[in-house]
């Protein structure tokens, strides 16, 4: 387990704490302050976990937090990162950059021609 990573990017990781396990208080987090020793017993006391599978989940926890940032291309875009233009739109039939599953106005003009 490497817990530099869980101890130097506590602060980040703190909100994906509480997603993956929603039964860890704030206070339970300001506790952990990223000790994983500590994680591993609160986890073990919220959730009724035995000491081997709080550590199976941490240690996941702990390796995909590692690989964020490393351009894995992990999880959906952030709201603060610039779209590139070859997201799909949202449409219905949009698969590739925004707007090339639309005829453009001249491909129109000539079938109506």
């Amino acid at each position: 387990m490497n817990q530099d990573i869980l101890k130097g990017k506590w602060h980040q990781l703190k909100g994906n704490a509480r997603q993956k396990w929603g039964k860890l208080t704030d206070d339970d987090l300001d506790r952990i302050q990223g000790n994983a020793e500590v994680m591993l017993g609160v986890i073990q006391e919220r959730y009724g976990y035995g000491r081997d599978q709080a550590e199976r989940e941490l240690n996941e926890f702990i390796s995909a937090s590692g690989q964020m940032g490393q351009g894995g291309g992990q999880g959906p875009r952030r709201q603060d990162q610039p779209m590139t233009g070859n997201e799909p739109s949202g449409r219905p039939g949009a698969t590739g950059p925004r707007g090339s599953s639309r005829e453009s106005d001249e491909e129109k003009r000539r079938k109506i021609s």
